[in-house]
């Protein structure tokens, strides 16, 4: 659980293993010591705790923290940024753009993991992408480039589960009484010939 005792001092590891994904599902990921450092959130565990081992990331799935894990080593060694309040202060530098290339899935996956492992950079760099993809379009663009429902969707979508719901009672209660109809010796055969 400690680091290696190297003449009388604890020595950090140049490596940790990131653990994605729940148990039975997992797969192990590299990190530098010095890449590391790029999220608060991990940097706080390995000092906090002390650990050297495994660590589990259960809710970030192993291809989103390989992706992460690329952009922590690509910035190792780098100073971490102040976070910005505007995202229009923020240049994407060539290597950074073409990492965030991605469908607006994979982006939703990496903003959710920056926010979680506190990657201050890497959550600068997708605040001003998402402002620069929304730039110039419409509230009913942006909505659909990013499968948010309108309100009449969401209505639509409450009343369609109200329906559904209804149905599942119908259904629900007509099992009932055919079950207790048989209890009774009446039989639901004979209830349907008539």
């Amino acid at each position: 659980m400690s680091y290696q005792q190297e003449e009388g001092h604890a020595t950090p590891p140049r490596q940790y293993t990131l653990q994605a994904g729940k148990i039975g599902a997992e797969e192990y990921i590299q990190i530098s010591a010095v890449a590391i450092q790029q999220s608060l959130t991990l940097k706080n565990m390995i000092e906090m705790l002390n650990l050297n081992e495994v660590i589990p990331i259960e809710n970030i799935d192993a291809k989103t923290l390989r992706k992460v894990v690329q952009f922590c080593e690509h910035h190792a060694g780098e100073p971490i940024p102040v976070p910005k309040s505007n995202a229009s202060d923020t240049v994407i530098p060539d290597w950074d753009a073409d990492f965030l290339k991605v469908t607006n899935a994979e982006l939703f996956f990496l903003m959710n993991a920056a926010d979680y492992l506190h990657i201050d950079l890497l959550m600068q760099y997708i605040g001003k992408k998402v402002a620069l993809t929304a730039e110039g379009k419409s509230p009913m663009g942006i909505s659909k480039m990013w499968k948010i429902p309108t309100d009449e969707q969401e209505k639509e979508a409450r009343e369609a589960a109200n329906v559904k719901r209804i149905l599942a009672d119908t259904v629900e209660k007509a099992a009932k009484k055919t079950v207790t109809g048989e209890q009774q010796g009446s039989g639901v055969s004979s209830s349907l010939e008539q």
